[in-house]
């Protein structure tokens, strides 16, 4: 096979051959360069389109038949498993990692042809921690497993370590807080409505000395419930809400921080102001670790705040992660904002999905927006997505995440004109997806 007439990016952050061609025998690719290049029998025609390695994910939820998220809620049916992985598959993503953190791997959905591996999370504060949230999805087995022993058996990572749902977060804005509002009002707020709330109540740093009632009362009458909700019990109910969980979360940054020092494996961190610091500490405490600040650009940070911490972090080694989340389309979870700053600042290692309660946009689909606002150059956007990650996290993306001679044929067409536009996409030199936007997206 053949793909041809395009535009090739390599994946390397900065190789773009116009009117390139990439070459490939079997599962792997056997040449790329300028031109036509050697004949084929099967050739795909690349014109007016950007040709790019299979996009490699380092945090997605959901993806996996087992605990959801690290709270360790229960497992999504095999049926919504599946169509997650096809939500990443015809977002041109070609390998996951699922850091929900408490899967096994019997869990994964093999038949599936988007490659899916996990991040372990099984110590012993973040099962405290999970219980203290939910922990419903939590079996004897999951709960019989370890760190090491998850690793021994294939996990790439370590992580996630807390969640939006314990650490006052966006499952928080758009779940828990919703949910605790709504039974007391029979109103359900938006995640955005939901964030404001939290902060008047605790502020950005989630602490009780931060309480406003001026500004709690004046956020209940924006958001219509001044008549259904008195001060008072707004606190009460958005403390036990948020706070419970938060300590014990923390504590379990400490473990994996350690084990990351003792392994050699990186640790994904949910990242927030609540954590940031925390993060920092840990990464001057444990010099051998490799600590990842898991979407970086989270809500709660202003703009600059998010690219001074990004700073500081890098610093010290720390990988920094940006998370797509809903910014590409709704963009009620999350603004583009801080996506776009810490871009354009060039203090971004990979970006990732996250979760976003479900309304999470493709890899592909952010980087356009970040493209057409000049955020970050197409060469180095790519990378962001594909080489970086497939560096970062071994074993997640072996022989992946660049068009090379002699590297797997994971390859995504995309229109030239729009990154976030996937026509096609190949794995192991399979075409999956043909061209898309023509067949209204169907798997071959």
């Amino acid at each position: 096979m053949k793909i041809s007439g395009g535009t090739v990016v390599t994946g390397d952050g900065a190789s773009v051959i116009p009117d390139g061609y990439v070459q490939v025998r079997d599962s792997r690719i056997v040449e790329i360069g300028a031109g036509g290049g050697p004949p084929d029998d099967d050739v795909i025609d690349a014109s007016g389109q950007i040709v790019i390695p299979g996009i490699i994910n380092t945090h997605a939820h959901g993806c996996v038949e087992g605990p959801f998220v690290p709270v360790g809620s229960p497992a999504f049916s095999g049926t919504a498993v599946h169509a997650e992985l096809d939500r990443h598959l015809f977002g041109g993503e070609t390998t996951v990692l699922c850091v929900c953190g408490f899967c096994l791997p019997r869990e994964i959905d093999t038949s599936h042809p988007v490659r899916t591996r996990l991040a372990t999370s099984h110590t012993p504060s973040n099962f405290a921690a999970a219980d203290l949230v939910d922990g419903k999805g939590l079996l004897p087995p999951h709960r019989a497993m370890t760190v090491e022993q998850a690793l021994k058996d294939g996990a790439v990572a370590i992580g996630e370590i807390g969640a939006g749902h314990s650490l006052g977060g966006g499952a928080q804005d758009y779940l828990y807080i919703p949910d605790v509002i709504e039974k007391a009002t029979g109103v359900r707020l938006r995640p955005d409505q939901a964030r404001q709330l939290k902060w008047a109540i605790l502020g950005r740093m989630l602490s009780r000395d931060a309480f406003d009632a001026a500004r709690t009362e004046r956020c209940l009458d924006t958001l219509g419930l001044s008549d259904r909700l008195d001060v008072t019990t707004a606190r009460r109910l958005i403390d036990q809400s948020v706070l419970p969980s938060i300590a014990t979360t923390l504590e379990g940054f400490e473990e994996a921080a350690a084990l990351s020092a003792k392994t050699g494996v990186r640790a994904v961190f949910h990242t927030s102001p609540v954590s940031v610091g925390v993060i920092e500490r840990l990464a001057k405490k444990y010099p051998a670790a490799k600590l990842v600040a898991g979407h970086a650009n989270q809500s709660d940070f202003e703009p600059q705040e998010a690219v001074d911490w990004a700073k500081r972090l890098r610093t010290l080694g720390v990988t920094i992660d940006i998370s797509t989340w809903d910014i590409p389309g709704k963009a009620i979870q999350a603004k583009p904002d801080n996506f776009l700053a810490m871009l354009k600042a060039g203090v971004v290692d990979t970006v990732s999905t996250d979760y976003a309660g479900g309304d999470w946009e493709p890899i592909l689909k952010g980087l356009a927006l970040a493209i057409k606002a000049e955020a970050v150059g197409l060469a180095a956007a790519v990378a962001l997505a594909t080489a970086n990650p497939a560096r970062l996290f071994p074993g997640l993306a072996p022989d992946r995440g660049v068009l090379a001679a002699g590297k797997i044929a994971d390859v995504v067409l995309v229109d030239a004109n729009n990154v976030g536009s996937v026509r096609t996409v190949i794995i192991g030199g399979k075409v999956l997806v043909r061209d898309k936007a023509a067949a209204g997206g169907r798997l071959n």
